[in-house]
Order: C-alpha cells, then sequence, then structure tokens
C-alpha cells in the first residue's frame, strides 16, 4: 500500500485497489505497444477541425449569420490554428522519433527511451534465493530506464513506463555493466518482461519495485506506471526466454494475497479507531 493511503476514505482505497488490479489482470506485452506519440491528438484535432469548417461555411451559407459577427471569425480563426499547430507538432515530433532510442525487453514491442545513456540509472536488488526460513541473499545488479519522450524536445513527458532489468551485458564504451546491448537507435535488453502495474506489484519475490522506480525518477512515477521487471535471463545460445516456474507464480500470487489481507486489516483497524474518537466527542460533548 502506497504511503499515506490507509488515512484515505474507505471506499477510494476500496475502489483503486479494484482498478489497479483490473489493470494488472488485463495487462499483457501487447499492451506495451506505444503508438507514435501525438497520433490520436493529430487524428482526432482533423476531425474535429473538419467538422466545425463544415458546420460553419454551411451555417453561413443557409442563414448568413456567421460572418456577421467578428468574434465568430476569431473563433473560427483559433480553431484554424490549433490544428495547423497540431499538425506542426506532430510533425517535428515525427522528425526526430527515428532517431530516439528504442529498448526491446526480450519479445517485447519498443518502447522509447528521451535522452537514453547506457548505464545511467544503476543500482541493487537483494533477492532471497529460496522461500526457506532464512534464506541465502541474491545480489542483483539491475539498471532502470524512464521509458516515453522524443529526443531534443519537451514535449511528451516521459513518464508512462519504467523498466528494470539485470544487468548482464558489458558495456563497450564505459565499461560498466548494463543491462542491454545498445546498436543505433535499439537497445535490445536479453531477458523475459514481466509487466505489472506499479500499484498492484506488492513486493514480488521480496522487493518493492515501485519503491525503487521512484528513488531514481521521483514522483513522476505512480501507481499506474507500468513496471517491466526482467530479471530471469534468455538462454544465451538459443536467444529464448527460459520457461515460468509455476513455483513463482505461485509465490507471486500468495504474496499478492497475503498483502491485501493485511491492506485490509490495517483498513478496519483504522476505521474502528476513527469510530472510537467519534464515539468519545460525542460522549464528552454537553
Amino acid at each position: 500500500m502506497i504511503a499515506g493511503e490507509y488515512a484515505r476514505p474507505k471506499w477510494y482505497v476500496w475502489n483503486r485497489a479494484a482498478r489497479l488490479r483490473r489493470k494488472q489482470l488485463a495487462l499483457s506485452l501487447e499492451k506495451l505497444k506505444q503508438p507514435a506519440p501525438y497520433a490520436r491528438f493529430l487524428y482526432a484535432s482533423a476531425w474535429l477541425w473538419l467538422f466545425l469548417n463544415f458546420a460553419f461555411f454551411f451555417f453561413n451559407w443557409v442563414f448568413d449569420i456567421f460572418l456577421s459577427g467578428f468574434l465568430w471569425f476569431v473563433a473560427y480563426m483559433a480553431l484554424s490554428s490549433f490544428w495547423i499547430g497540431s499538425t506542426f507538432l506532430y510533425a517535428l515530433i515525427q522528425k526526430y522519433w527515428p532517431g530516439t532510442v528504442k529498448v526491446q525487453v526480450g519479445g517485447s514491442p519498443d518502447m522509447s527511451a528521451k535522452e537514453f545513456v547506457p548505464g545511467k540509472n544503476l543500482d541493487t536488488i537483494e533477492l532471497p534465493t529460496s522461500g526457506a526460513p532464512n534464506p541465502a541473499i541474491e545480489k542483483i545488479p539491475v539498471e532502470l530506464i524512464l521509458h516515453g519522450g522524443v529526443d531534443n524536445l519537451p514535449v511528451p513527458r516521459k513518464r508512462d513506463k519504467v523498466t528494470i532489468a539485470r544487468c548482464t551485458v558489458r558495456d563497450p564504451r564505459s565499461g560498466r555493466l548494463v543491462a542491454g546491448h545498445l546498436k543505433g537507435s535499439r537497445y535490445y535488453i536479453p531477458c523475459k518482461p514481466k509487466p505489472y502495474i506499479g500499484g498492484d506489484a506488492h513486493n514480488w519475490r521480496g522487493f518493492d519495485y515501485l519503491g525503487l522506480a521512484r528513488h531514481h525518477f521521483g514522483d513522476v512515477v505512480t501507481a499506474k506506471t507500468i513496471l517491466v521487471v526482467a530479471l530471469d535471463e534468455d538462454d544465451p545460445m538459443a536467444w529464448e526466454s527460459t520457461p515460468e516456474s509455476p513455483s513463482l507464480q505461485k509465490e507471486l500470487f500468495e504474496s499478492k494475497q497475503r498483502i491485501l489481507s493485511l491492506e485490509n486489516k490495517l483498513t478496519d483497524y483504522h476505521q474502528r479507531d476513527e469510530d472510537r474518537r467519534s464515539f468519545g466527542r460525542s460522549e464528552n460533548e454537553p
């Protein structure tokens, strides 16, 4: 549970948890596919401009009322300028889009990374090697990548996804251990991607990945941010992902159920404390 979440109204907590759970259940690698930035915005603005442009001239031809007012002319010019501006912005983005680095994790779709530098955000996570009491701890070097944005442009912002991948490759430029191979504008990470909704990834295998992402990128990472966790290496001979372990999936399910149960109890305790305080205030009132 995110800090301070239990202090909000109970209905908000439950509804938000349900929304995040549905997003997680519907999440797949296909949902990581990133359309060209502002393509939908340009498409919608073009239809809006076409519809209002036709309505403006049609009603002026039938009723001869629009051009008689200066404000109508200003409104029409503002609408035209809006559409022309959106077209110019889309053309500017397309100019720099091909040169922006695209990150591919295993078989995932390409995900852009504005002004990407291999090894810029490195960290180490500690995971238990087994579910036994007092297990040995494995230290795993990871690289974090914040996705989104286009090189040389302030829009759109980098904020939609975060990749947390195991470092397995020695960067020939800096000599540091990084997660992938950079060739041209493609950064390939040879690991199996596992996408999670940030607010629904409850300490998977004993680690808080949402907190790690926020530590590096700040509040731009929210509960709705998609975390692409890639800790399992591909087979170096076949370049294919290793089969999924059923025990890991069971561990993830049981961990989520346990944490959700604790969150529900915490919410109930908080509500009971509020009821006791309200009852005490009512008893002390004259």
